[in-house]
C-alpha cells in the first residue's frame, strides 16, 4: 500500500473520541464516510474507529481526499495516536492507495 495522504484528525475535542483516546493505537482501521448533506461543509468526510466518530478530515484536506477516493480504492488507519497530547493533536491519520 501506498500512503497517499496523511493528516490530523479535525475536531476530536467535540466528539465521541476524546473519551476513548487512551484505546485507539497506531495501525487502527478507520473509515471515512462522506457527509454530501452536512449543513457547514458539503465535502465533509466524518472519521470513525470502532463505531466511534473521532472527529473529521480537515477543511483544507477534504477535497483532495474526495478526489482519491473516487479515483483509487484506499483504505484509512492511524499513523499516530498520542492520548497525552492536546487533543487537537492527539490523532493523525494516514490514507493508503490500495493495491
Amino acid at each position: 500500500m501506498e500512503e497517499i495522504l496523511s493528516f490530523l484528525i479535525a475536531g476530536v475535542q467535540h466528539h465521541e473520541g476524546k473519551e476513548r483516546i487512551d484505546e485507539i493505537k497506531e495501525g487502527d482501521k478507520v473509515h471515512l464516510i462522506l457527509e454530501p448533506d452536512n449543513k457547514y461543509d458539503s465535502n465533509a468526510i466524518r472519521i470513525e474507529w470502532a463505531n466511534c466518530m473521532l472527529g473529521y478530515v480537515p477543511k483544507i484536506k477534504n477535497r483532495v481526499l474526495l478526489q482519491y477516493i473516487n479515483m483509487y480504492e484506499i483504505s484509512a488507519e492511524i499513523k499516530k495516536a498520542d492520548p497525552k497530547a492536546n487533543l487537537w493533536t492527539a490523532l493523525e491519520v494516514a490514507v493508503y492507495k490500495d493495491a
